[in-house]
């Protein structure tokens, strides 16, 4: 309701970031539960979300995002002023009863300019049906838009990502709890998911599920999501921040459009920025219809410096989810930074912190970049000041906030370190790490570098000296002041893999390693090893 209301105060153009495209636009409504019992709200929700996965699969498709249509979940709005809210000409409704083991569902396909149902049906089966009716219902839809299928998007329909009917009907109910993002929400989430993956092994879907719950707790400045997984401390938190990259690997034995998603993540997290493209390009293919996407997309094409190409994925993606813009122009600030136009940057994030105030915390970091690169320096520590009470833990130096600007070309960050240090970063200016792919060495230099070796070099999360030392087999020691531990390492291509006793729940996770360009022995910071669980570690090999 907030998000609407906000939406109309502030008029069209938060509404409007693209025309309507040529191509026919849907939208799925929730569908009622009319069974007697109301804990069954999970399962007629999933059925309208499954279908709008379906659909979204359709290239020739603009699909409404589950975000936006939900929204009007126990409203009574007509649907004209949906299908004009929303920007789609057709809108699918329903209902669904599940008495027992028996499934009802009703569903309408109504064109939203007029009014006019296009067609209606009833489908009545069992449990054990429930794939095939949710199949009729999205053929219906394609029959009646007369849309011709791929043959990618033929098999895609075909595959539910389980024939175990209990572990779908898990998998449902923990996504219903990741999507109500709070405490209960992922602890409920937690709990369902971990069974649906308990009771088919190879539901890729729920492992891809599970990633991104865990993902959204340790990366977001969200403790009670955190709270909500039993991640209580920041031990913990360490504990598992390793478990997305494990649980994507599984998801990717089948892969779905979210793990491949999530995989770019962790490819920017190592500053391979070719790589991160690509697999969310490969993403976008499999589900050209998910906003979600294209914010990821847009944050990669940034940092590659393709501003324009950043700017229109997050107008494509507020396309797609017209009532929850917010983060999408959030996207659309941030991309004019920090060579862009500094002061519709301002406008956009403005515009996104008051429709959602959440963001302000997040937004106001880039607000104070634009203010310290326009000479404004006393609303540069405003602005710093407030970004630092929304953070959970303190920021140590330069090299902490510079984790959110892995830009492919360092040059980039000249300006942005500039501005942040007059906004009140601890640190000099110049005294921060330049990445580059022409200085990232391959698996071959890493062994030679690191096995049968000694380094010294700092601990990202405290600043403190650590030594670690390899045997030739990539088992090592480590040694960082308060933490000591044991493990094994190795390298498979150019990545570096390191997997410890204790630490990060005695997950592996990768890293690439970069010669630092103004590192020396002497200062131990001649190489730089960046990992996919967001720390950079510099240090240097001994004689």
């Amino acid at each position: 309701d907030r998000v609407i209301d906000a939406l109309r105060k502030i008029g069209l153009p938060d509404k409007a970031p693209l025309p309507l495209p040529d191509k026919p636009s849907i939208a799925v409504l929730p569908f009622l539960n009319m069974s007697d019992d109301k804990d069954q709200e999970y399962f007629s929700d999933g059925i309208s979300e499954d279908i709008i996965t379906d659909l979204s699969k359709i290239s020739r498709l603009i699909v409404i995002a589950r975000t936006s249509s939900f929204a009007y979940k126990g409203k009574s709005v007509s649907v004209q002023q949906i299908g004009q809210d929303l920007r789609a000409r057709y809108l699918l409704e329903g209902s669904v009863r599940k008495a027992g083991d028996q499934v009802r569902i009703n569903a309408q396909l109504i064109d939203a300019s007029n009014g006019q149902h296009l067609w209606a049906d009833r489908y009545d089966g069992d449990m054990s049906d429930i794939f095939a009716l949710q199949d009729k219902i999205t053929r219906k839809i394609i029959s009646a838009l007369a849309l011709k299928l791929t043959a990618i998007e033929e098999k895609a329909l075909t595959d539910k990502g389980t024939e175990n009917l209990q572990a779908y009907d898990e998998f449902l109910k923990g996504w219903q709890g990741y999507r109500l993002l709070t405490k209960a929400g992922f602890a409920q989430a937690k709990i369902h998911l971990e069974k649906a993956v308990e009771l088919d092994p190879e539901f890729a879907r729920a492992y891809a599920a599970l990633a991104i719950l865990y993902w959204k707790a340790t990366q977001l400045a969200a403790p009670e999501l955190r709270h909500g997984l039993g991640l209580t401390n920041r031990a913990e938190k360490h504990a598992v921040q390793t478990l997305p990259h494990l649980l994507v690997k599984k998801a990717m034995v089948k892969p779905t459009a979210l793990a491949h998603g999530l995989m770019s993540q962790f490819y920017l997290f190592r500053y391979q920025h070719d790589a991160a493209l690509a697999e969310i390009q490969r993403a976008v293919a499999m589900d050209p219809n998910d906003p979600e996407l294209y914010a990821w997309m847009s944050h990669i094409l940034w940092l590659m410096g393709k501003n324009r190409e950043a700017i229109e994925s997050a107008k494509t993606g507020q396309r797609l989810d017209p009532n929850n813009p917010a983060m999408y122009l959030f996207q659309q600030g941030k991309a004019y930074l920090p060579d862009g136009n500094l002061q519709e940057s301002l406008q956009v994030l403005e515009r996104a912190t008051r429709i959602n105030p959440e963001l302000a915390g997040s937004a106001a970091l880039s607000q104070s970049i634009i203010y310290g690169i326009q000479g404004r320096d006393e609303e540069a520590r405003t602005a710093y000041e407030l970004f630092v009470k929304s953070r959970i833990s303190p920021v140590r130096n330069l090299n902490s906030i510079l984790l959110f600007f892995p830009f492919s070309d360092p040059k980039k960050l000249v300006p942005i370190a500039e501005a942040l240090i007059k906004a009140g970063v601890p640190g000099k200016s110049n005294e921060y790490f330049k990445i580059s792919k022409e200085n990232r060495i391959n698996g071959q230099e890493v062994k030679s570098i690191l096995f049968g070796r000694k380094i010294i070099g700092t601990s990202f999360s405290t600043g403190k000296p650590l030594w670690w030392e390899w045997a030739e087999n990539g088992e090592f020691e480590i040694d960082a002041g308060a933490f000591k531990d044991t493990g094994e390492s190795w390298v498979e291509g150019d990545v570096f893999f390191t997997q410890f006793k204790k630490m990060f729940g005695g997950l592996p996770y990768a890293s690439t390693i970069y010669r630092n360009p103004d590192g020396s022995k002497e200062s131990k910071d001649q190489y730089l090893m960046a990992s996919d669980v967001g720390s950079i570690t510099p240090f240097a090999p001994t004689e």
